[in-house]
């Protein structure tokens, strides 16, 4: 008697093999969560269209339907539709059984003579009304450049004046009382060395810095709690900063001081050998004596969370790019960071990874990257999107055509850093020895793994191939 075969895990999906189970299981989907997957895939907010499904008796879905008219972001060739690419069909609208319009003028829709017309006007009629109903949930799916959108509300504020950074701290620390306000503040510069019988007074200083007196605007947040759900106030802060506040003053110019300052002693610095149950302390925040009801008399604790001029000075994605277009190859260095998670290798495949830049000057600054396939196999088609963070602050995100060579390095080590890992675990599992046997690639097609036949053929491993399993392999990758 056979034995049951063993049921296989569902591997990664093809831009084409998506396409069809989407057009199968459309009435299947909530209308939100069809357009975040339509958004993984790489289609943009303009590429999709709705129209509204005649019908006069009720429907059991939302949605009736969808025509893939076309390849989703720029790809395919020029012979792509320049209007919609993704038209969905859904069952609301003028000309559906919820209909607020007259039947008279429903029943024109059905009549030879003037249905064409008549429903060429609806439709139209739909398309805004249809889009600005499904699509209210979140400004981005409405407009691409929603990020331009953003950045265009905010210049409104005047984020280089007191008023509008305490708009925007005030946005950003619900929690905490925020205080914006000029000060005059000291900044060491790098200045030329007096030296004997060679420097001019007034054009050198004793030292290699020199002070200069700068204007400055110091926001100071104030808080009576030294934790923040179980963390130091101090830490949630900072990082609040860096994700949230900096990335949105990257056109302001302006010297910007932030200060966290704390009335009362909520906790006490305390030492221990093992990890404690308690939170982290930290010197210089937390005193070395009881808790509030033993002292009233400490002076608050001021804490410095980011010091310095803005715009940030760190090279973003544009000079990056340049760097490989001058082709200085040897200055960007890609590695895996340090204790990272391995990457999903089915739907939703995430990587990430380091971007070391040398400078010529000797500066480095470090960047965490991840690539994104979403819902797209890592091994056919392109990621949907990448991201560039330096010191907890997004970077302009790379983007194929502008960024080309960028691009193509990171999707390229992304890949190989997926490839690498499922070759070593296909060998791993193998008692076939170190060389890449007929058996095995026979038993990945039988098994249906195209993730692991892939990866043996791209991975940094280069395994032996015997001459049998190759010729195997390239007759399956051609059918």
């Amino acid at each position: 008697m056979d034995l049951p075969a063993k049921p296989r895990a569902p591997g990664p999906l093809s831009l084409a093999e998506l396409q069809g189970r989407i057009k199968r299981r459309i009435r299947e989907f909530d209308p939100t969560a069809l357009l975040d997957l339509l958004a993984s895939i790489g289609y943009e907010p303009e590429q999709i269209g709705f129209r509204g499904h005649l019908s006069a008796s009720p429907q059991p879905s939302i949605i009736h339907d969808i025509e893939l008219l076309g390849r989703p972001g720029g790809e395919g060739s020029e012979a792509e539709p320049s209007g919609p690419r993704v038209m969905i069909t859904v069952n609301l609208g003028l000309v559906s059984c919820r209909s607020p319009l007259p039947s008279y003028l429903l029943g024109l829709c059905h009549d030879l003579d003037v249905r064409d017309p008549v429903r060429e006007l609806l439709d139209m009629l739909d398309r805004s009304l249809l889009h600005t109903r499904l699509t209210a949930d979140r400004p981005a799916r409405i407009l691409s450049s929603w990020g331009d959108v953003r950045l265009d509300f905010l210049r409104i504020h005047g984020l280089d004046s007191p008023m509008g950074l305490r708009w925007l701290f005030a946005h950003v620390f619900p929690e905490l009382s925020v205080r914006v306000h000029r000060v005059t503040d000291d900044y060491r510069v790098p200045f030329d060395a007096a030296r004997l019988s060679f420097s001019a007074l007034g054009r050198c200083a004793f030292g290699d810095t020199s002070r200069l007196t700068v204007q400055d605007i110091e926001v100071t947040l104030t808080t009576h709690e030294a934790l923040y759900w179980g963390q130091p106030w101090a830490t949630v802060a900072q990082g609040r900063v860096r994700r949230h506040v900096l990335p949105l003053l990257t056109e302001v110019c302006m010297n910007l001081t932030v200060v966290m300052l704390r009335v009362g002693d909520g906790s006490y610095a305390y030492l221990s050998e093992d990890r404690p149950p308690q939170p982290a302390s930290y010197m210089g925040y937390d005193p070395m004596v009881g808790a509030s009801s033993d002292r009233d008399d400490l002076p608050p604790v001021r804490m410095v969370l980011y010091r310095g001029a803005l715009p940030l000075t760190e090279p973003g994605t544009e000079e990056l790019e340049q760097v490989l277009v001058a082709g200085h190859l040897a200055h960007l260095e890609l590695t895996k960071p340090e204790q990272s998670q391995p990457p999903s290798l089915r739907t939703g495949s995430t990587v990430a990874l380091s971007l070391r830049y040398r400078t010529k000057d000797g500066h480095r600054y470090d960047y965490d990257v991840e690539v994104r396939w979403g819902a797209r196999a890592w091994y056919v088609d392109e990621p949907f999107e990448m991201s560039l963070v330096h010191a907890g602050v997004p970077q302009d995100p790379p983007d194929p055509s502008r960024h080309p060579n960028l691009w193509l390095r990171l999707r390229d080590e992304a890949r190989t850093s997926v490839a690498d890992r499922l070759a070593h675990a296909a060998m791993v599992d193998t008692v076939l020895g170190e060389a890449v046997s007929l058996e095995l690639i026979e038993g990945l097609i039988e098994r249906g793994d195209p993730g692991a036949l892939h990866a043996l053929s791209w991975s940094r491993m280069r395994p032996a191939w015997d001459a049998d399993a190759w010729q195997r392999f390239l007759r399956w990758s051609d059918g």
